[in-house]
């Protein structure tokens, strides 16, 4: 039998992970409860004295033996006969087993959402820097070489942790100073927003231990956010845009005036410089998020004809549309300015590559970032505060001056309350918008 593998009585193997319990299903593929499966045995989760324990099975070295044991154990437990009086302390193994602190549900918790796969690679890789941190915060906070135990985490823990954070950071600052500097008496260390993200993650296995039985309910946690209003993000005007989107583009000209040794290597960048403003452009034009703009593919452009209004289709799995869920497939129906922009863009397109802004190395892939471009874009306009987000912003309200009703937008941006949020944020930009729906009211009654 290869490692890692659970025997079923079809002499079939199961995959099963090795170190962690694994479920236990009879041949019918059903979940045989209360039954579990670790380093080649068989184990019976049972409720003794109030204390829900996982115990080993010895001598069963088959499902239907490990259930006879099961029910045997159960009937002992009914009748008081188990644990026997004279039994002393469990062994080693079993205590270990019984590890209810918070590092092991972190590290429980971890193992299924990464096996079910509940969260994204992003909002996991975020869920386990701040769960880092509680473990290197309950490493110092250790009683006695003893970890704290899950049950123990209350509100008052959860301002420790804080005030531990926030130290933790400050040092960090201060040994980056240069000879002579200080720190600023508003010098926080880490925002606000990381402290709420690292709450959440912890939230997040106290409800994995309510599951789990290893809590008999949640805890009441008091945290007060402490993620600061963003500033409202401003409208720019088209002079502007045409001025950030332009920004880095490099001229025939230019190119012709450097001497041949480095001619090469600026050529480079100005293609990097038009795709930043093909893909500036789009964004503003799309309403489209900085990801999912960025893998955008030509085979998703309808044109118009004669009749027909083209559109870009959005597919729902390249973006996130609030909690971490994907977003709903979408088309924006196109206007003038944004299907004379792609038309633009097809013209100059890698013939090669379906992709829109494929990388310079490998056209099958797409750019990885305009992050870069976009901070040398800030630099030479001055405008520091723009980031892609803006894009959004500046689709939403020109689609709301135009008289686009709130719910047809909230499709195109993939809104999923059907135009509330727009209504709330944006309708001050068309004080006649309810008025004039108002007047087509008249008639229908």
């Amino acid at each position: 039998m290869r490692r890692n593998e659970t025997p079923s009585d079809d002499n079939k193997p199961r995959r099963a992970v090795s170190g962690q319990y694994n479920q236990v299903t009879d041949r019918f593929k059903r979940r045989i409860r209360g039954l579990w499966f670790r380093d080649g045995a068989y184990f019976a989760q049972l409720r003794v004295h109030r204390k829900v324990k996982q115990i080993k099975l010895h001598g069963a070295d088959t499902i239907p033996k490990a259930q006879a044991a099961m029910q045997d154990l159960k009937g002992k437990i009914a009748r008081g006969e188990y644990p026997p009086k004279s039994e002393e302390a469990e062994p080693q193994a079993q205590q270990v087993d019984q590890d209810h602190s918070i590092p092991a549900a972190i590290t429980k918790y971890r193992a299924e959402r990464d096996l079910l796969k509940k969260e994204d690679p992003q909002t996991r890789a975020r869920e386990n820097s701040g769960l880092n941190k509680w473990n290197e915060f309950c490493g110092i906070r250790k009683n006695e070489n003893k970890p704290i135990g899950i049950e123990a985490l209350d509100s008052k823990l959860l301002k420790d942790f804080a005030i531990w954070r926030r130290k933790e950071a400050l040092k960090k600052l201060e040994q980056e100073l240069n000879e002579g500097e200080e720190l600023s008496e508003d010098a926080e260390g880490i925002s606000g927003r990381t402290l709420d993200l690292d709450v959440m993650a912890i939230q997040k296995v106290v409800s994995w231990a309510v599951t789990e039985k290893w809590l008999p309910t949640a805890p009441e946690l008091d945290w007060d956010t402490l993620a600061t209003e963003p500033e409202k993000i401003r409208l720019l005007t088209r002079e502007e845009l045409q001025a950030f989107a332009c920004a880095n583009l490099v001229t025939p000209e230019v190119l012709e005036a450097l001497p041949l040794r480095i001619r090469h290597l600026r050529a480079r960048q100005a293609r990097t410089a038009q795709s930043f403003h093909d893909f500036i452009y789009l964004v503003f034009f799309s309403g489209g998020r900085e990801h999912e703009t960025m893998v955008q593919r030509w085979s998703h452009v309808t044109w118009s004809k004669p009749g027909k209004v083209g559109h870009l289709f959005f597919p729902g799995a390249e973006a996130k549309a609030g909690a971490g869920k994907p977003a709903e497939d979408r088309n924006v129906d196109f206007f003038n300015k944004l299907e004379d922009h792609l038309r633009d863009m097809f013209e100059r397109r890698d013939k090669t590559t379906d992709l829109m802004f494929p990388s310079i190395y490998d056209p099958q892939v797409p750019q990885g970032s305009f992050r870069k471009q976009l901070e040398h874009a800030r630099k030479l306009t001055g405008q520091d505060d723009v980031a892609f987000h803006h894009g959004r912003h500046y689709f939403i309200s020109h689609a709301v001056m135009a008289g686009a009703d709130f719910k047809t937008i909230a499709y195109w941006v993939s809104h999923r309350d059907g135009g509330v949020l727009i209504g709330r944020k944006y309708s001050h930009l068309a004080p006649g918008h309810s008025k004039a729906t108002a007047q087509k009211l008249n008639g229908a009654f």
